[in-house]
């Protein structure tokens, strides 16, 4: 053995890991045992055992010996291969453990997901015009205890409700927000629903909510009151229709909001936080989903059921307590001006009926013909005229008498003409004559005068009378016609009121039997 290949084979003694490289003579037959035993042929190449190809071909991982050399592994291999078996083995056993374990956790997932049933969306409530006015009831007394300050969302304390409790007990959120959300005015926000405890009742459940929302504006609760009298110094008309005035466009006739105490009747002020608690009075699974049944009305709930059960409770009279109505902040400002609008226009159609039944009775009075102012004067001329008349009549009667007498007694006593007599008999006839025909014509004419005056006096008079009551009975008319308008309207908007009761009435009570018929069907 040449000096380099014994160097080599003294310094693999200290490294008996790595593999012995020998150096050998390809020409030399006794080479080919080593290379034998310690490489092996793989596609024609010889390869070193350790996986290395002895003629510098081979993995391009693999150490490349040159050529002439062998890689010889050390006696301490043989143990190696007893530990990659136990490694073969302990890597089973992790893989087996992890697809154990993960095969445990997706069953659990899938156990977890599916403990709850899924929760149905869909209105399945009970639906009755009276379970709603009860409801309704309900609500009033929750809002007045909350105005009154003996109602407290935050008096009752969370119960603790565990995962699986959760689970079991409660039906998923989705379900409860979907069903506050049909109670809830369309403008406000569900922030946070909680759930705070549950009591099992047979198979169903009865849950308690703490509920906050959101409202973009203020919202109040206001009464609806009777109005209060007219004036004292009110005109008749106007105190005989005060009843029946709309004082508002929903409200029956005679009753307004009664917001004065704004502040007292404020719930929940905009874009604030407003917590309140809701009960689920009702909920259970039925055909593999929850369904909620039955709750209770939550406080900001406010639907034309409600609306028609206030509206109800206003026809009646209210009762002891007055009907309340939910509103937003603008709402106040509008009732305001309704009742403004409605005194206006009462006080508007009456001054302007007054002025119509004055313009006619001026008309009527015109119409009547004028009282004489006195009896009439006389007629000088008619009264020189009935002179001369008379003086001519006198003269002609005169000298008749002259001629006939005077003729006899000239014929008798013989004595014949008498100076002047002829003459004279005539004129002072028609002195006489001349003088009581004017006396008579004047006695004649201050009797006419007088007859006329009277005549004048009673016509104008029964005239007068006459346009006083034609006056008289057009103000009556129109005053009628005034208040009779009014409760013509009031009467009209009673019967509408009364007509959205009936028909929401109607359409609750139809929900309500269509839910029962699908009921049935699915039975």
């Amino acid at each position: 053995m040449n000096m380099l290949n014994r160097l080599q084979s003294v310094s693999r003694i200290w490294s008996p890991k790595s593999p012995r490289v020998v150096l050998f003579d390809p020409e030399d037959p006794s080479a080919h045992a080593l290379h034998a035993e310690a490489a092996g042929s793989q596609d024609g190449q010889v390869v070193v055992k350790n996986g290395v190809h002895a003629n510098g071909a081979g993995s391009a991982s693999g150490t490349l010996v040159q050529y002439g050399s062998v890689a010889v592994e050390p006696t301490s291999v043989s143990p190696q291969r007893g530990r990659g078996k136990g490694g073969f083995l302990l890597l089973s056993l992790g893989v087996g453990i992890l697809l154990a374990g993960g095969l445990a956790i997706g069953g659990f997932t899938y156990w977890w997901n599916h403990l709850q049933a899924p929760g149905s969306v869909a209105d399945e409530e009970y639906h009755a015009f009276e379970r709603t006015t009860a409801q309704y009831e309900n609500w009033r007394k929750e809002i007045l205890d909350r105005i009154n300050g003996s109602g407290n969302a935050e008096a009752r304390p969370a119960k603790k409700i565990g995962m699986f409790d959760a689970k079991a007990h409660l039906p998923p959120e989705e379900a409860v927000h979907a069903c506050l959300r049909r109670h809830l005015p369309g403008y406000v926000t569900i922030t946070a629903i909680e759930p705070i405890g549950y009591r099992s009742v047979g198979n169903a459940e009865e849950l308690d909510y703490r509920v906050t929302v959101e409202s973009p504006v203020d919202i109040y609760v206001v009464p609806a009151l009777a109005v209060a009298g007219p004036p004292e110094n009110a005109p008749e008309p106007i105190k005989q229709v005060w009843p029946d005035l709309l004082w508002d466009a929903t409200l029956p006739p005679g009753m307004e909001f009664g917001a004065d105490e704004k502040d007292r009747y404020l719930l929940a002020k905009a874009d604030q936080k407003f917590s309140f608690l809701w009960k689920v009075e009702k909920a259970q699974v039925v055909d593999g989903k929850w369904r909620i049944q039955r709750v209770a009305p939550p406080l900001l709930e406010w639907n034309n059921g409600f609306l028609a059960a206030g509206l109800d409770n206003a026809l009646h009279g209210g009762g002891a307590v007055p009907p309340l109505f939910l509103c937003r902040g603008k709402d106040l400002g509008e009732y305001s001006a309704s009742w403004n609008r409605c005194l206006s226009d009462v006080q508007g159609r009456y001054e302007a009926m007054k002025a119509d039944i004055a313009q006619a009775k001026d008309d009527l009075n015109n119409e009547v013909p004028k009282a004489p102012g006195g009896v009439r004067g006389i007629d000088t001329a008619a009264v020189k005229q009935a002179r001369s008349d008379g003086f001519k009549e006198g003269m002609n009667k005169g000298q008749e008498f002259s001629d006939n007498t005077l003729a006899n007694v000239e014929g008798i006593t013989g004595t014949g003409t008498i100076p002047y007599f002829e003459a004279a008999v005539p004129f002072v006839n028609g002195l006489f004559h001349s003088k009581k025909a004017e006396k008579e014509e004047i006695a004649r004419q201050r009797a006419r005068a007088k007859a006329e005056y009277r005549a004048g006096v009673a016509r104008h008079e029964r005239e007068a009378k006459k346009a006083v009551e034609l006056g008289n009975q057009y103000q009556a008319q129109q005053e009628s016609r005034f208040v009779q308008d009014y409760r013509d309207l009031a009467s009209k908007r009673v019967e509408d009121i009364r007509g959205f009761i009936q028909r929401t009435a109607i359409a609750e009570d139809e929900a309500g039997k269509a839910k029962a018929d699908r009921s049935l069907r699915q039975d």
